[in-house]
């Protein structure tokens, strides 16, 4: 087969090999049987409510890609610049512009119309943009350096929709020559999809790219585009899970969709006889989807990890699971248990994450944490805006746009040379009365920070020690969400409101000082919040700052009732009941004792590191003598 490079893209040659009729007829007939199509669908897009308004608009010349994205206005379609880049996320546009996502609702209001006429006037509109979009495609001087034209992504969605577009010009009774051109041009993106050197092998991009493989395969009949994708399906399946079947690209809206594509194939598979194609990528053991209900926020919205939006969660939380540690990909979970009669809503949830195996869509949010309590998301993670290079992104996926420490305002690279020794959670302890999951972050040059995070029903103690060679200014960052009230707030402590029933009340046990720091949508740095592609919002961060060579935190986090009271399981606590003891580094809550740090576990968590082969020898602390331990145990 032939390498197409994205600047020798012509289609000149598969224009010409026009299909007979059978062969073209049974396709349709395929195509028929398969509307809607279950492997893909545009209201990730658009809301399906929203389709017809959209579509009127395009046909009047407005071009909208994104519900998100803004549109562009042109005189005609044969006007549109296929190389524009606007809005505020120009790549993204010129994506989803590529994917020809106008063409897909125009296709879509034509077969959800009941009429001829409103079925013929979407149908001529689709066919004026495609001709337009085929035009530039596939002439090499308007097309020359478009990267996004044939891109993995691009072309993966972009199969679907014309596939979309072939049923419309059927249905509308539409020139058979026009319709066996579009064909042909299917067929050609199912060659490209099945050619190696267009495939990307590592992520979710070569997963959609088999997707519409498989999808095509089926409808074809070609059992090589088949099996070649199951092929690379089966590979990409061993590298998108670590062996705690925890999704490694770092976000909660990837996990879902990538989980959502194997699931959806295998059906499919299976519904067109093919069992044994289906078998091949493996039953899901159930752990991939326990990892999704993690993920899945009391409120029943997806925790914001990583790249990832605001997006509802079809995933049940656990009625009777309180705690999950993830060691080797670096998670911690805990969910309050459920109290009969009280809405479930208002349970507690808290995540703790250090550590990861792949920097796709990764944020530099290593000992970062997140804390939803009574109906609020509270202490949370700041979004990520887009993927187009701006201020805006470069904050909010830095540390300074997280729940961790950070050394003089700066951000640090995920860097994925020897990560799991350099970000790891090394040691962990979960007992009845309280869990504690200890972390370290050797990403700062020359500086190591450790943090504690204890997690007690609805207290929580966070304890970090960050030692350098060096001076520097330590800030302990917490970012409320919107809408959270701050009733009062000094370097000693912080109080929050969540409704009218409960407050927070952050402590500070060693001399700190802090900022409060409102943001502004118009300047890109502490204070903001993105919760949708495109989408910024104003909120407060917290900021305690303390300075020297070495730099201490003793943090403690209280959901306290309107009688001043704090559960602590199937106890209440008064604040006289609750003590910090900075020098023991340990807390006493009414008759418990809770250890802020267990002195240990670091070095005996590498080895179990070392022994799996997930890092390297590289610490002076361990001796090369423990490497012969590890490959012994």
């Amino acid at each position: 087969m032939d390498t197409m490079k994205n600047t020798e893209i012509n289609f000149a040659s598969c224009l010409k090999k026009e299909p007979d009729d059978k062969t073209f007829n049974r396709f349709i007939d395929a195509l028929s049987g398969h509307y809607p199509f279950v492997l893909y669908s545009s209201h990730s897009y658009f809301p399906a409510k929203k389709t017809k308004l959209i579509a009127d608009k395009i046909s009047k010349g407005l071009i909208y890609v994104h519900k998100n994205l803004d549109s562009v206005t042109c005189r005609s379609f044969s006007d549109i610049d296929w190389n524009i880049a606007v809005s505020r996320q120009p790549n993204s546009y010129q994506l989803y512009l590529h994917t020809l996502n106008p063409l897909c609702i125009l296709c879509e209001a034509c077969l959800a119309e009941k009429e001829k006429e409103g079925k013929d006037f979407y149908i001529k509109k689709a066919v004026r943009l495609f001709d337009s979009w085929l035009n530039f495609a596939s002439t090499p001087n308007l097309s020359f350096g478009n990267i996004f034209i044939w891109g993995d992504h691009t072309v993966a969605g972009r199969t679907f929709v014309l596939l979309l577009f072939l049923l419309a010009l059927h249905r509308t009774e539409a020139p058979l020559e026009y319709r066996k051109k579009v064909y042909s041009v299917i067929l050609y993106h199912g060659e490209w999809l099945r050619n190696d050197s267009n495939y990307t092998p590592t992520n979710n991009h070569g997963i959609m790219q088999d997707r519409a493989l498989v999808f095509l395969g089926v409808l074809t009949g070609n059992d090589e585009w088949l099996n070649h994708a199951v092929d690379r399906l089966v590979k990409q399946k061993e590298i998108s899970y670590t062996g705690e079947h925890v999704h490694v690209e770092n976000s909660s809206s990837y996990a879902q969709m990538v989980y959502s594509i194997f699931k959806g194939i295998q059906k499919f598979l299976e519904d067109n006889g093919k069992h044994s194609l289906s078998d091949r990528l493996g039953k899901t053991s159930g752990q991939e989807e326990e990892y999704l209900e993690w993920l899945t926020m009391p409120n029943r919205y997806f925790v914001q990890m990583g790249d990832s939006g605001a997006l509802k969660s079809g995933y049940a939380d656990h009625a009777t699971e309180t705690k999950k540690l993830y060691p080797l990909s670096g998670m911690y979970f805990y969910r309050s248990r459920a109290i009969e009669g009280e809405d479930s809503a208002n349970r507690t949830y808290k995540m703790f994450k250090c550590g990861f195996s792949s920097r796709t869509h990764k944020h530099a949010d290593d000992l970062s944490f997140v804390l939803y309590s009574k109906g609020k998301d509270i202490f949370t993670d700041c979004g990520y805006y887009g993927y187009g290079k701006s201020a805006y992104r470069e904050y909010l996926t830095s540390a300074l746009a997280h729940n961790t420490v950070t050394v003089d305002d700066l951000s640090y690279v995920p860097d994925l040379n020897d990560v799991r020794y350099n970000t790891v959670i090394y040691n962990a302890d979960l007992h009845e009365e309280y869990d504690i999951a200890e972390a370290v972050n050797k990403l700062y040059t020359e500086t190591i920070i450790r943090r504690s995070f204890v997690s007690a029903d609805d207290m929580t103690f966070i304890s970090d020690r960050i030692t350098s060679d060096t001076g520097h200014t330590y800030s302990q960052l917490f970012h409320l969400n919107e809408g959270i009230e701050i009733i009062s707030a000094d370097d000693r402590e912080v109080r929050l409101k969540i409704n009218d029933e409960y407050i927070v009340r952050l402590v500070q046990y060693l001399p700190a000082k802090l900022s409060v720091i409102t943001g502004d949508i118009k300047n890109p740095g502490y204070g903001i919040v993105s919760r949708k592609t495109n989408k910024l919002a104003p909120t407060v961060t917290l900021k305690f700052d303390t300075v020297g060579r070495k730099g201490a935190f003793i943090t403690g986090i209280f959901i306290v009732d309107g009688n001043g009271c704090v559960r602590h399981f199937d106890k209440k606590l008064s604040a006289d009941d609750i003590s910090v003891n900075t020098k023991s580094l340990s807390v006493m809550a009414g008759s418990s004792r809770i250890k802020l740090h267990t002195l240990k576990g670091e070095v005996k968590f590498r080895l179990l590191l070392l022994k799996h082969r997930l890092i390297k020898f590289h610490d002076s602390h361990i001796k090369p003598r423990l490497q012969k331990k590890a490959d012994k145990a």
